[in-house]
């Protein structure tokens, strides 16, 4: 790979970082406690998998794996509802932006809920270089 090459690749990532910490910034998932995002970079894999996701963790490699569609987590965080404020209405678009954004730059879109009680979600894909990218949060659910 050329120098020149591996800078438009650099460059593409950071942008990408950029604008996914600017996205997330201040934006909360509400369970049972409200968690904000957090921009999550993994390792290299040759295919975005719920195993290969699984051996990417590391130290939570034991825990609970559940593999959700991407479409379907932001549906519920994205559709306006009639009795909504203009407050929740603004966090709907934030939520439409960023699921635009992740759209856009990844491809191969899963979520991965790692946990049972505390859980950590990663709402992530490939990029160019099959690196696995993308945002975590965590919910609280008892």
């Amino acid at each position: 790979m050329t120098a020149s090459k591996n800078r438009t690749i650099e460059n593409a990532k950071k942008d990408f970082e950029l604008k996914i910490k600017k996205t997330i910034e201040g934006l909360e998932f509400i369970s049972e406690t409200d968690a904000e995002f957090e921009t999550y970079s993994g390792p290299t894999v040759k295919k975005l998998t719920r195993k290969s996701f699984i051996e990417s963790l590391g130290e939570h490699k034991n825990e609970q794996v559940e593999e959700r569609d991407f479409e379907e987590f932001f549906a519920r965080l994205t559709v306006y509802k009639d009795w909504y404020t203009a407050r929740e209405k603004k966090t709907a678009n934030r939520f439409s932006v960023l699921e635009k954004l992740l759209k856009d730059s990844l491809r191969d879109l899963k979520v991965f809920r790692v946990g049972k009680i505390r859980i950590e979600i990663f709402i992530v894909g490939l990029n160019s270089e099959n690196q696995i990218c993308g945002v975590k949060t965590h919910a609280v659910e008892t």
